[in-house]
């Protein structure tokens, strides 16, 4: 279309009312692709006092076209809308508009609770019964405007009037500029391209998303895929190195009532990701994300839809988070243990006459793009929720600045498989080389230098055409003689020794060589080998030599999770470790919590002595890393008032440390009042709230995860 025939955008100003009336008669929509609201208290404080002082906020710019029935929610509350011929989509200005129809509409919820001070004449945090305070939805309703004005108190009553009256004349009389595109998808997109929105930018394909979303493309799942999807989540869970101590008790209203799920597949919305930091080595950390229970179970099901169809393609030299079409029943994925396995079956299989190489993908997780993942799913024929997984990844991208597939998760490993797949046909291609990948770990193997080369070659190509590239610091060549790879040994030496209730001499001579390794160098020692070490150990406790384990523990933070598992294991060594605890958790565990948290949670209630600690972690976790609060908070149940959890609750602000100190206050005897007020400070306690409901106080009474015992990870 040339461009002197395209429909010019019309730039008009409204009053605040008249846009609440626009939103109210289902004009205002919003697409898919919004991401939920992010603002802060402080932002719309900010905004409304700008309104206040006249001072311009900007234009919202809306794309007006046709639109069905659709559920809408851009005030207090989610309704149902008419389909339209003029529908009014936002595409730039989400939050400022959320924040003004929040604000001005009884929405009590932060962070919308914001009122105006009449004495200081500021907006504020919204306090009840607080007579200094005006309610901001009473400037929009003249009756109860004055009828609230009548009731105030002297001596102060005419000087609140007169600044009641300034902010309403200021609120109900600025003018909101609206730009409103009427074009085609062309203009569309290039007024989108022109944008410079505050904040993370939307791409275009958010908005191609937007054009053809319709509300039946979340279709409803079945109840068998919810409740395969569920295993799926728990036996992820299980294997998670920071478990959730009350074992998500969401997940069961969740089962109970499927319309939750049903309509959470319909949304937009998306809670906040909790950033969590997992050591990496001996100081390094590992970037990794807490996603909300229904977020998560949404993911889990949306990827699970498409998971045979991503891997359909999947080469058989790929192991790991891999869908099996032969497997039937509750377990769609290969066994985690039976693929490590095969992993190592065959590159042991290779032989040591050639040459060999392992590699991996540099930062794969923070590297992945959504366009990339929009491309793989355009693949993923016959199915129509798409957009619904694409705003749940941008959701948490918005939120945590960690990549676009979250970590420690496993629906995120089953889209990495399938978007390599490109990448490994390369590999295919050439001759004599032979090779193996787990998730983003690649190992080739060929009778000549130049083979490993040219292999090498051609993933970097492959990778560079997906926005990847492989890691120079990690990848290492082996010539002949050389094992594929030197920590295949302790694999193998795990398969023969795995099953023997008995050990010969020979093998345990064996298996004491491999402790001896670990133990005079713990600083180096592999995660991997420290799991497979404290499992045997559990089953032979005759070969663990107590002492040593204490002294290499003050060097293996990296390892936390399983040397609190030796402990929970070995009463003896629990004991001496326990002698040692305050220096153990100096030198370079100092500043890890999440180590820290690991360790102190071996024992089945605190030792006194470890109580200041954990304190002490616990008023850092608030303010430093959330992600750690609930193991904190949970270990500390036994140990600290209700007043002290109830204080802590008031500081947290985020909905996991929330969540967290408020089961520990209902186990310490919070009043229901205390307890159903807590709830309404978070939209993401919604699922809590009706287990709370539903459950009452023997919500806070079920096993926990540590009560349960730990799960042998394989």
């Amino acid at each position: 279309m040339a461009l002197s025939s395209r429909l010019p955008p019309e730039v008009r100003t409204v009053l605040v009312e008249d846009l609440l009336h626009e939103l109210r008669t289902g004009r205002l929509r919003t697409p898919s692709f919004q991401r939920m609201f992010v603002w802060q208290r402080e932002d719309v404080i900010a905004l409304l006092d700008s309104m206040f002082k006249g001072y311009p906020i900007g234009s919202l710019i809306f794309w007006e076209r046709s639109t069905e029935r659709a559920m809408e929610r851009l005030d207090a509350a989610r309704s149902e809308q008419p389909a339209r011929s003029d529908a009014w989509y936002v595409v730039d200005g989400q939050q400022r508009l959320r924040s003004i129809t929040g604000a001005l509409t009884a929405n009590p919820r932060p962070p919308f609770d914001v009122a105006f001070d009449l004495d200081a004449e500021h907006f504020v945090k919204a306090r009840p019964r607080d007579q200094s305070l005006l309610p901001l939805h009473l400037i929009l309703d003249t009756a109860e405007l004055l009828e609230h004005l009548r009731r105030l108190p002297e001596p102060r009553r005419r000087a609140r009037i007169d600044a009641a009256n300034r902010v309403a004349r200021g609120l109900r009389d600025y003018r909101l500029p609206l730009t409103i595109v009427r074009g085609d998808k062309a203009q569309v997109e290039e007024v989108f391209r022109r944008l410079n929105e505050r904040g993370i930018p939307l791409t275009w394909i958010d908005v191609q998303h937007a054009m053809r979303w319709r509300a039946e493309d979340a279709e409803a799942v079945s109840k068998t895929q919810v409740d395969q999807s569920l295993r799926h989540l728990r036996h992820d869970a299980r294997r998670d190195p920071l478990p959730d101590p009350w074992s998500w008790k969401e997940l069961a209203v969740l089962e109970s009532d499927p319309a939750l799920l049903d309509q959470h597949l319909r949304d937009s919305r998306v809670a906040p990701a909790i950033p969590l930091n997992v050591p990496k080595g001996l100081v390094g950390r590992r970037p990794a994300v807490v996603l909300h229970p229904l977020d998560r179970l949404t993911y889990q099901v949306l990827v699970d839809a498409r998971a045979k169809t991503l891997h359909a393609r999947l080469s058989t030299h790929v192991f790991g988070y891999h869908m099996d079409s032969r497997l039937r029943g509750p377990r769609q994925y290969v066994d985690k243990v039976s693929a490590s396995r095969a992993w190592r079956t065959r590159q042991e299989g290779w032989g040591t006459e050639g040459y060999s190489c392992r590699t991996d993908i540099a930062s794969f997780f923070a590297s992945v793009s959504l366009e990339q993942i929009d491309e793989l799913l355009a693949s993923t024929d016959g199915y129509a929720g798409n957009s619904r997984l694409l705003s749940l990844l941008r959701g948490w991208r918005g939120r945590s600045s960690r990549g676009a597939l979250p970590q420690r998760c496993l629906p995120s490993f089953v889209l990495a498989n399938a978007l390599l797949i490109t990448a490994d046909k390369t590999l295919d291609a050439i001759p004599n080389l032979q090779w193996a990948r787990w998730v983003d770990d690649y190992a080739l193997y060929g009778p000549e230098l130049e083979t490993i080369l040219e292999g090498l070659r051609a993933l970097e190509d492959a990778l560079g055409e997906l926005g990847l590239r492989l890691s120079a610091a990690k990848t290492h060549i082996g010539g002949p003689g050389t094992p594929v790879f030197t920590d295949l040994r302790l694999g193998a030496a795990s398969d023969e020794l795995k099953e023997l209730r008995e050990l010969t001499e020979s093998e345990a001579a064996t298996f004491t060589q491999l402790c001896t390794e670990v133990l005079a160098a713990p600083w180096a020692a592999r995660v991997r080998d420290v799991n497979f070490l404290v499992t045997r150990l559990k089953r032979h406790p005759e070969l663990l030599d107590r002492p040593g384990w204490v002294k290499a523990a003050r060097w293996m933070p990296h390892a936390a999770e399983h040397i609190a598992r030796l402990a929970r294991y070995d009463e003896r060594f629990r004991e001496n470790l326990e002698s040692e605890l305050s220096e153990v958790l100096e030198g370079p565990w100092v500043g890890q919590t999440w180590a820290q948290a690991k360790l102190l949670g071996a024992w089945p209630a605190a030792p006194m002595q470890t109580v200041p600690r954990l304190r002490e972690l616990l008023a850092r976790a608030l303010s430093e890393q959330p992600a750690m609060t609930p193991t904190l908070a949970h270990m500390l149940a036994a140990e600290l008032p209700l007043s002290e959890f109830q204080e802590l609750a008031a500081r947290s602000s985020d909905w996991l440390s929330h969540r967290a100190l408020w089961l520990c206050a209902g186990r310490a005897g919070a009043t229901r009042a205390w307890l159903d007020e807590q709830l309404t400070r978070f939209e993401a306690h919604a699922l809590l709230r009706a287990a709370w409901e539903t459950r009452g106080p023997a919500l806070f009474e079920d096993r926990t995860v540590s009560e349960r015992g730990p799960t042998d990870q394989g």
